[in-house]
């Protein structure tokens, strides 16, 4: 009777461990910032995605927000922040807030920053699943685009997700966002996550995490935590 209720509790340790939760997921960059865009602290535990010679891996390490002047203060309090890490690099971005996060190597498709104009579109596969990120939309006579969105189709399942859409961008305005920054599986399930920049002028960043493991019913992906930083 103990091995079997030793077993039980193994196996639902084991299901529990691989099951993907948060109470919130956080995301983050390192870089100079507003103040009040930064709601975080010195010291905090976050995970980082780095870089490397043997590939790209998520470490866990400690931030810093330390307060800097910035030209458009008014008063002695200085009206920015610099975010920095203690680890050495430059981390793609910073996460924190679920189990599914762990140190490790991270199975890495892209790290770009990719616009796809309507009409083209960009193939992907992670292990035996194949994907297929497509950029779509209206343009006038100039070639401006007057509509777009960016789509995602997953072969296996045989489903499609539309995972942003803006309607009259600019020219201008949608080349400088609604950008593929890195694609892979951040969450290990196997399935492909995205990080996105889907700001809708060019002196804002909309960053945002879209993560499979937390992905609705008939869905592909969901957006689990967003960071918006302007620059004027």
């Amino acid at each position: 009777m103990k091995v079997i209720v030793f077993l039980t509790l193994l196996l639902l340790f084991v299901l529990i461990s691989s099951y993907c939760f948060a109470d919130e997921v956080h995301l983050l960059k390192v870089g100079q910032f507003f103040a009040e865009q930064v709601h975080y602290e010195s010291g905090e535990n976050w995970f980082g995605l780095f870089r490397s010679t043997k590939g790209y891996k998520l470490y866990h390490t400690k931030i810093t927000v330390e307060k800097i002047s910035t030209p458009f203060d008014e008063g002695d309090e200085p009206g920015g922040v610099t975010v920095t890490v203690e680890r050495m690099g430059h981390p793609i971005f910073l996460v924190k807030g679920s189990n599914c996060f762990r140190s490790g190597p991270i199975n890495t498709l892209l790290h770009d920053n990719l616009f796809l104009y309507p009409a083209q579109d960009l193939s992907l596969s992670l292990e035996k699943r194949h994907y297929n990120l497509m950029g779509f939309g209206s343009t006038n006579d100039e070639g401006q685009i007057l509509s777009y969105g960016l789509r995602l189709w997953d072969s296996e399942l045989r489903k499609y997700q539309t995972i942003a859409r803006i309607n009259n961008p600019g020219w201008e305005t949608t080349q400088n966002s609604y950008n593929i920054l890195w694609a892979g599986d951040l969450d290990t399930d196997g399935r492909l996550d995205l990080f996105l920049n889907l700001s809708e002028h060019y002196a804002e960043k909309a960053y945002a995490l879209f993560l499979s493991s937390f992905a609705d019913e008939g869905f592909l992906l969901k957006k689990v935590a967003t960071f918006e930083v302007s620059f004027d």
